[in-house]
């Protein structure tokens, strides 16, 4: 690979070698400011120091710096077919594509995540995941006694994970026009959509089974009377509905029937309950005992446009009873962009990829209420 990079710091009229390479002669290193001087022109932050060099160039004049033509070269066929052979500029837009994709993927805030425990997977193959309530509790010994053997299941519920993907353009006209902000909404625009699409893929299985989520190992489903979780009758968000709730995760217990003592954290509901949620959570100064609201500042709202209904379920802790579990991929975690070679593209071809699952862990850390309207 041929080591080329601008040479001047002056970032309005930077100034090159004839063979387009850094005074350094270190390719990587000007392949890293020239994607941070990328990054901080869509983002609009500023860049480090040795990327400043690399500001004032258009994306075209890049492309033939990275080439090693001359930077007065002004026929964008005779460029872009030189970085498309002979240099590293496909590579640059990736990495660049990748820092923007990550820093718009990061501002959105998929809804269940508070409530899921997050698990990457090594590879492809069905994982099975251990829930708390599958680890024996200890027994007593005396000295010099034998300890008595538990078994700790492998983990009833099977997760694998799944692969998504689009094939995106950057056309070469936006390149020519040094359109940057094609890239930020191509990029940036793919990191929301991704996000939104883990939301739905997780509230879309949450919604199995008319919303008690899918079947377990025991083939009933994560809400269900059998597992002392759901209340189908349904009754409103009240101080006593939310009392019977927090008992039910309270008593659940182990696979030796003792008492896992957890704690409701979150409260889930769908639009229609979120004013009546809110008013149940709010932290409010009572002017008489009777006035005491026993949920102040103890239960999190968490408030998703899937849930078309006045169903509400409450949560312990993921960390400490997780009913829901999700991941991606161990060696690659969450969206990424790869350069993708189609001679057929007028520009440059990414691929924007996803390995990502998200499925039930177990029963014991949640409580679901069929919900009524409010009276």
């Amino acid at each position: 690979e041929q080591q080329r990079a601008a040479t001047s710091a002056a970032p309005s009229a930077p100034s090159f070698g004839a063979a387009g390479r850094s005074s350094d002669g270190n390719a990587l290193a000007t392949r890293q400011h020239a994607v941070d001087a990328i990054v901080a022109r869509v983002l609009g932050t500023t860049p480090d120091p040795a990327a400043r060099e690399f500001v004032g160039l258009r994306l075209l004049e890049l492309a033939a710096v990275r080439a090693g033509l001359s930077p007065r070269e002004r026929d964008p066929i005779t460029i872009l077919r030189a970085a498309h052979t002979t240099s590293d500029f496909p590579l640059i837009l990736e990495a660049a594509a990748n820092k923007i994709l990550a820093e718009r993927y990061k501002l959105a805030e998929p809804t269940f995540r508070p409530i899921a425990r997050r698990r990457d997977l090594r590879d492809f193959k069905p994982t099975k995941l251990l829930s708390m309530g599958d680890f024996p509790t200890l027994l007593s010994y005396q000295e010099g006694g034998e300890i008595k053997a538990g078994t700790i299941n492998e983990g009833r519920e099977s997760v694998v994970l799944g692969s998504y993907g689009r094939i995106l353009r950057l056309s070469r006209q936006a390149i020519i026009n040094d359109d940057l902000s094609a890239f930020d909404d191509v990029f940036g625009s793919i990191g929301s959509m991704i996000a939104q699409f883990e939301n739905a893929t997780f509230w879309a299985i949450h919604a199995l089974n008319s919303g008690q989520g899918p079947k377990l190992s025991d083939n009933k489903a994560v809400f269900h009377a059998d597992h002392g979780n759901y209340t189908g009758s349904g009754t409103a968000v009240s101080v006593a509905s939310l009392g019977i709730g927090r008992s039910s995760i309270r008593k659940q217990t182990n696979v030796d029937g003792n008492p896992l003592d957890l704690a409701a954290r979150f409260i889930v509901c769908g639009p229609d309950n979120e004013t009546e949620v809110d008013k149940l959570v709010a932290t409010i100064t009572p002017n008489a005992p009777a006035g005491v609201n026993p949920f102040s500042g103890k239960l999190t709202p968490i408030v998703s446009g899937a849930i078309t209904d006045y169903a509400w379920e409450l949560y312990a802790d993921p960390a400490m009873a997780p009913v829901w579990s999700y991941g991606y991929l161990a060696d690659a975690p969450g969206p990424r962009v790869l350069t993708e070679e189609q001679f057929n593209v007028d520009g440059v071809a990414f691929r924007a990829t996803l390995d990502f699952y998200a499925g039930a862990t177990d029963y014991r850390g949640g409580y679901r209420n069929a919900g009524a309207a409010p009276a």
